[in-house]
C-alpha cells in the first residue's frame, strides 16, 4: 500500500482538529483518541493549549503567535516546534488541513 504524502506545512498551513478523534480536557492535559488507530494521546503545558486552539480552524502561524505570548517563548522557537507537533498530528490523522479561503 502506497503512503499518503502531506504537503509541506508551513506557518501559512490552515489546519483544524479532525472529526476522527475524540478529546477532552482533563487536569489541564488534552487526552486524545484517534479513532483510526484506537491510540490515546496526551498533551500538556503549550501542547494541550495548542490542541485547544486547533479545534477551529486556524493557520499555524497565529497559533504560534498565540503560544509566544502566553508562555514567554521566541517566536522561532514557537513555530519551529509548532510545526514539528502539526506534522506530527497531520501524520496521525489527528489533524485535517484546510483549504485556504482565497483558493
Amino acid at each position: 500500500m502506497a503512503e499518503t504524502r502531506l504537503p509541506p506545512i508551513t506557518p501559512r498551513t490552515r489546519v483544524v482538529a479532525s472529526r476522527k478523534q475524540l478529546s477532552t480536557k482533563l487536569s489541564g492535559e488534552a487526552v486524545i483518541l484517534g479513532l483510526e488507530d484506537g491510540i490515546y494521546y496526551g498533551l500538556d503545558g503549550p501542547g494541550a493549549r495548542i490542541w485547544e486552539l486547533l479545534q477551529q480552524p486556524a493557520m499555524l502561524g497565529d497559533v504560534a503567535e498565540t503560544i509566544c505570548a502566553e508562555f514567554a517563548v521566541g517566536r522561532d522557537a514557537a513555530t519551529r516546534d509548532l510545526l514539528s507537533l502539526a506534522d506530527d498530528l497531520l501524520t496521525r490523522g489527528l489533524l485535517e488541513l484546510v483549504p485556504d479561503p482565497a483558493s
